[in-house]
């Protein structure tokens, strides 16, 4: 599992259908559900009950859907320290010698 499937996974569940979520993700609605599907397996658990009419989150979904947001968040934090780390540490570095003798 990575980046992708958890935010795959939570346009899934906002968006209620697999086929309106795809369009969204600009993937095939193939590629997705086999991405959901590839997350479920890890975790041994089915996160959606899929129907005619879209799909919506069990309740271990619902479990998930709140770790994969928190994850992405605290990604996205960290990344966000990391870039003012960098940041703080571009400058100029002025560098001056003074001729010795020959």
């Amino acid at each position: 599992m990575n980046d992708t499937h958890l935010e795959s996974f939570i346009t899934v569940a906002d968006c209620g259908s697999i086929s309106k979520a795809a369009k969204n993700l600009y993937i095939s609605p193939q590629a997705l559900s086999q991405q959901i599907e590839l997350v479920e397996r890890e975790y041994g658990h089915s996160f959606f009950e899929r129907s005619t009419r879209g799909v919506t989150l069990t309740e271990a979904g619902r479990v998930f859907y709140a770790f994969a947001k928190q994850v992405l968040a605290e990604q996205w934090g960290v990344k966000e320290m990391l870039s003012r780390l960098a940041a703080d540490r571009a400058g100029v570095v002025r560098i001056g010698s003074v001729a010795g003798p020959p």
